[in-house]
């Protein structure tokens, strides 16, 4: 390396590590989904948080996608993959469209069923993984929603310009009269 390119680089580096001492990180702390999303209704997005307009259960997918952390043994035999992409820190270029903006550069993000809406009978699933590694992935099938601990909360942490693919999963059998599913989305 010439010493320019040194110089630029330690100058890049000391400035991300003052940034991160002083708190430079704009995003929110973790908090529960529904004070991150102001008014909580569907189709909401503010800054590093939304919800997805209610999906009709009638447009789930059959089966469990080969997600082994949702055996269909163990009764998990509908999935909705989200559409888009969850965007790790400074992914660029950005996708267009964009449903998940991360304006603030997180490093953290969560999706939830956790809502009033959802009832308290249906048991969900969330799985969030990177893009081009399927293994690379994080579940979660229960929570501590206040809602319903068959809810789920499923919170990653995400790599600088990576991009990450969802999906939720439900059993059929716990649907009940539920038409549709709300899902929650925020970055931290």
């Amino acid at each position: 390396m010439t010493n320019r390119i040194k110089q630029l680089a330690y100058i890049i580096v000391i400035t991300g590590l003052v940034a991160g001492f002083c708190g430079a990180c704009k995003c929110p702390p973790k908090k529960a989904h529904a004070a991150a999303t102001g008014d909580g209704e569907p189709g909401n997005t503010s800054g590093n948080s939304g919800s997805l307009p209610p999906i009709a259960l009638t447009t789930f997918s059959t089966g469990n996608n080969g997600q082994g952390c949702f055996p269909t043994s163990a009764g998990w035999d509908r999935y909705y993959v989200l559409p888009g992409y969850l965007l790790g820190p400074n992914v660029t270029p950005q996708p267009t469209p964009n449903p998940y903006p991360n304006v603030d550069n997180c490093t953290f993000v969560t999706l939830d069923t956790c809502d009033p809406a959802n009832g308290t009978s249906i048991e969900t699933g969330i799985v969030i993984m990177y893009e081009f590694n399927p293994l690379d992935k994080v579940c979660a099938s229960t929570s501590s929603c206040v809602d319903s601990s068959k809810l789920t909360f499923c919170t990653r942490s995400m790599a600088t310009g990576k991009r990450y693919r969802a999906a939720v999963f439900y059993k059929s059998s716990t649907a009940g009269g539920l038409q549709n599913l709300k899902i929650n989305w925020s970055y931290q």
